[in-house]
């Protein structure tokens, strides 16, 4: 037998200290020593920045008389996984409008004691645990926004000089 509380024993407890920001691009549900979610929306980067991106880096790296290397299955393989990539982002985009929903809710009715007993929070919970999920290092998520990070910090990286080779 299920121990369950009905909504509105949850609601007569007493609230959680709890700071919300819920803004288009952020949303941060937080206390002290508790983060109930954390996330910004999903950006999607185009191909053709990434691609454009990736062949500034070389140049730039090349006119520093750095070596370079040039890996050429990294085009491949974004554009290999690029499909699953922009279906990440849309089913991303599609769960932030979810969660966006949700949060404002949440924000509304507060955070009380004993929030495991919320249906409603447990739904944010769910809709948060689905977007995290994504950052996982197995997602074509994950891999691009990686890929682009890295590609980022070679425009700007100062670690290497003239005369080191680098393999991209």
């Amino acid at each position: 037998m299920t121990n369950t509380v009905n909504d509105n024993e949850y609601l007569a407890r007493d609230l959680v200290d709890v700071n919300f920001t819920i803004t288009d691009e952020l949303i941060d549900i937080k206390c002290p020593g508790t983060h109930f979610a954390s996330v910004r929306k999903c950006k999607p980067i185009q191909l053709t920045d990434i691609l454009e991106m990736y062949s500034r880096a070389i140049t730039h790296t090349k006119q520093r008389g750095i070596k370079v290397i040039r890996n050429r299955k990294l085009d491949k393989q974004l554009i290999g996984m690029w499909d699953e990539y922009r279906d990440n982002c849309a089913e991303m985009l599609r769960l932030w409008e979810c969660l966006s929903k949700q949060a404002r809710l949440v924000e509304q009715r507060g955070i009380h004691m004993g929030y495991s007993d919320d249906a409603e929070y447990k739904l944010l919970d769910n809709i948060y645990s689905q977007i995290h999920k994504f950052s996982y290092r197995s997602t074509a998520f994950s891999r691009v926004n990686e890929i682009a990070h890295e590609i980022r910090c070679l425009l700007v990286d100062t670690r290497f000089g003239t005369g080191d080779t680098l393999h991209l």
